[in-house]
């Protein structure tokens, strides 16, 4: 049996880090990864999908007056209380433990030809949304009451991407109209479009990804989805206000769903166009309105041209370090033979009380130790674990070495 040394809590440390999913973290998602399915509210409507509502926190009833108890009443925001819904759902092969919700840009069809005026029948259209927060600063996600009604409470600390937060971001378009019939562009006079957030390297379906993550996280480009720089070189838009900018949907981070509430969207949206699911009336839409597509589940599209969602996702990599120390006067004996005493033909090292054990001092003369593996062992005395240096260190009898292990996970 090896020698065994109590580790204290103080020797032992548990850190965690945010890598990049996969690579760099930029994911785009497409084809079978990227599905839709319509969800409504009524229970009675002889689908499945109504319990969808309270999984995602939507208010389970219409509320008089269009009210809702977590969201100031008369709001822009309010309009994400809808009976009909557009699930979006990526494949959790996809994205790691969560998607920044600065960065989703969802591109979806629809049955027009133009997008600016989506007068126009026909298919071939497509709309663009991205995301963005209430809160001007860098979290993962929207740290605001308001996203907390969808998701996990408020953090009350400092901003950090690598802290916990509501799990949540709020979706955006220039294709919707807003309250007072205009385009529902931001309201942020820095800029135009939702798209001036996303960075120009992210060339969408035929372009390439950013090598730098974005702001916040480790060699991070200070210019990619930082929400707390000066509004005129902001990346995305931000200053949301209740009485300003529309959402057109709710992004559930941890999750992989985007759930889409705006009507228009939902009118415009190519069903009859998917490549696989239900498809065809009553399932599909011809192209345009004229179709009832409320029953469609998990469909998809081939083309990433047609359907696709782009962002930037991370990983927690937990780090435990461990401090073993042979201080003085400990781990200085030794189980090897050539370490016996010359009268047993070995270099001259001391007899201990444990048989086969050998001590290097206190013989013919002194000698090093030398360490080549060190192992950690649970309460009942089971190897959990062996770690090897590349090369045997000395531990003389009067000297410490300390050696740190780092796993992992």
């Amino acid at each position: 049996m090896p020698i065994l040394k109590t580790i204290p809590n103080g020797s032992k440390k548990i850190e965690n880090n945010v890598i990049p999913f996969s690579g760099n973290g930029y994911q785009t998602c497409s084809g079978s990864s990227l599905t839709f399915t319509r969800a409504q509210r009524d229970p009675n409507n002889g689908r499945q999908y109504s319990n969808l509502y309270s999984s995602f926190k939507l208010p389970v009833t219409d509320f008089s007056g269009n009210t809702w108890p977590s969201i100031p009443n008369n709001s822009y925001f309010s309009g994400l209380n809808q009976s009909d819904v557009l699930v979006v759902k990526i494949d959790k092969d996809n994205y790691g433990e969560l998607i920044d919700g600065r960065s989703i840009h969802l591109v979806i069809p629809t049955g027009y030809t133009s997008t600016a005026s989506l007068t126009t029948p026909g298919a071939g259209g497509s709309i663009s949304i991205y995301s963005s927060y209430v809160t001007s600063a860098n979290w993962s996600s929207d740290n605001h009451p308001y996203a907390a009604g969808f998701g996990h409470s408020v953090n009350p600390g400092t901003a950090g991407v690598e802290k916990p937060s509501t799990n949540v971001a709020f979706l955006f378009s220039d294709s919707v109209t807003n309250n007072t019939g205009g385009y529902a562009t931001p309201t942020d006079g820095c800029c135009s479009s939702w798209a001036d957030g996303v960075p120009t390297t992210w060339g969408y379906a035929a372009g390439t990804e950013p090598s730098d993550p974005p702001a916040g996280y480790e060699n991070g480009n200070t210019t990619y989805y930082n929400m707390s720089i000066n509004a005129s070189t902001r990346k995305p838009p931000v200053n949301i206000t209740e009485s300003g900018d529309k959402p057109v949907g709710i992004a559930y981070l941890d999750k992989g769903f985007l759930v889409l509430t705006d009507p228009d969207i939902l009118q415009w949206f190519f069903y009859s166009g998917a490549s696989s699911g239900a498809t065809g009336y009553p399932y599909g839409s011809q192209g345009v309105a004229t179709g009832a597509a409320a029953d469609i589940a998990q469909v998809t599209f081939t083309s990433s041209t047609s359907a696709r969602c782009e962002y930037f996702t991370f990983e927690k990599e937990w780090l435990l370090s461990v401090d073993c120390v042979a201080a003085s006067d400990e781990f200085y004996s030794t189980e090897n033979v050539t370490a016996a005493p010359e009268l047993q033909n070995g270099a001259g090292g001391a007899l201990t009380t444990v048989p086969g054990v050998f001590s290097l001092t206190g013989g013919s003369q002194d000698y090093s130790a030398y360490i080549t593996e060190v192992g950690l062992y649970d309460s009942q005395d089971n190897l959990l674990a062996v770690a090897k240096p590349d090369r045997p260190i000395a531990k003389a009898v009067s000297s410490t070495q300390t050696f740190t292990l780092k796993f992992k996970y």
